[in-house]
């Protein structure tokens, strides 16, 4: 559940463009943030659970868990909001067109 919200969160601060007609993206000092607090929460809480059952290994077992999840997560919501910027995409806006 963690991995999924942070995914989202770190999603919504994506920035998106065209350029040339292929959409790009790219992410700020908040996406950055986002990932370092993530990553923090997650091993704190692997590190309280590890520390009330006594495994010592949890937080290397679930973290690659934890980075697909959120991950996917991420991917899916920038792609979803990059099909929006694509040509011929639900979202596009006409533009107006110059008659000669």
């Amino acid at each position: 559940m963690l991995a999924a919200v942070f995914g989202g969160l770190r999603a919504s601060t994506v920035r998106l463009w065209l350029q040339d007609g292929q959409p790009w993206s790219k992410g700020n000092w908040l996406t950055a943030a986002l990932w370092v607090v993530a990553l923090a929460s997650h091993l704190g809480y692997d590190a309280l659970v590890a520390h009330s059952h006594g495994d010592s290994n949890v937080g290397a077992a679930t973290v690659v868990l934890y980075l697909a999840v959120s991950l996917g997560i991420q991917r899916v919501i920038v792609q979803l909001r990059a099909n929006r910027l694509q040509p011929g995409g639900p979202a596009e806006i006409s533009q107006p067109r110059r008659l000669s």
